[in-house]
């Protein structure tokens, strides 16, 4: 129960921080400031669809979890499920939202190779590509485990744009994209999973230093 319950607040957490973006994005575009519209889109698509994926995956561990007693009308997971379900399908489609996401992925990832700028959601791709290949170190603090999703994304984001300029030499783009849906896929997983952890970590810093010694030293 206790992770389903992390995801929750977490969740909750990343909603709000969403809204907030959407709120300074929708000021800016009056403006006819657009720089951070990408980002928001890219964030609303991946966080969709991990988010309602995930929930769907704690709810059927819950439910087994209850042996069977989860099974039973009156234990409520049927109607949970069933509701759950749905999130993965309707005001889009779940791989297509992901797959938004990884679009606005690969062009980051190019402006990196290119030593362009790059907002503060993808800079990690600097890092990696800076990096050359070389591998990190890892260590098991939360910032080290941020630190390898990160690694983790920016290499399956790599993988996949080889895979479209391979491809690109015998099919069309479109084509070559297509055929590298799946790697694209995981990758824009792996970006919303570093996202879901960063946001943690910083609201979790954040709450510790707001908090009373005692209060701080169980978060």
């Amino acid at each position: 129960m206790i992770p389903a319950l992390v995801k929750g607040i977490v969740f909750k957490i990343i909603a709000n921080k969403l809204l907030n973006l959407r709120i300074s994005v929708t000021e800016e575009l009056r403006r006819e400031n657009y720089n951070k519209l990408p980002e928001l889109h890219a964030l609303s698509c991946c966080l969709k669809a991990v988010c309602t994926n995930e929930a769907v995956k704690s709810i059927e561990t819950l439910r087994t979890s209850c042996g069977g007693h989860g099974y039973l009308e009156s234990a409520g997971f049927y109607t949970l499920y069933k509701l759950a379900v749905t999130y993965q399908t309707y005001e889009g489609d779940n791989v297509v939202l992901l797959l938004q996401t990884a679009r606005f992925l690969l062009k980051s990832f190019e402006r990196a190779r290119s030593k362009k700028l790059l907002i503060r959601g993808v800079s990690y791709f600097e890092d990696f590509v800076n990096r050359e290949g070389k591998r990190l170190t890892f260590d098991d603090t939360l910032g080290g485990i941020l630190q390898a999703i990160q690694a983790a994304a920016a290499g399956k984001v790599e993988s996949a744009w080889i895979s479209i300029e391979r491809k690109n030499k015998i099919y069309s783009i479109e084509e070559a994209t297509n055929q590298t849906g799946i790697e694209l896929v995981r990758a824009a997983e792996l970006h919303c999973h570093a996202f879901l952890l960063e946001t943690a970590i910083d609201e979790l810093d954040l709450a510790i230093r707001s908090s009373s010694p005692a209060l701080g030293e169980v978060f």
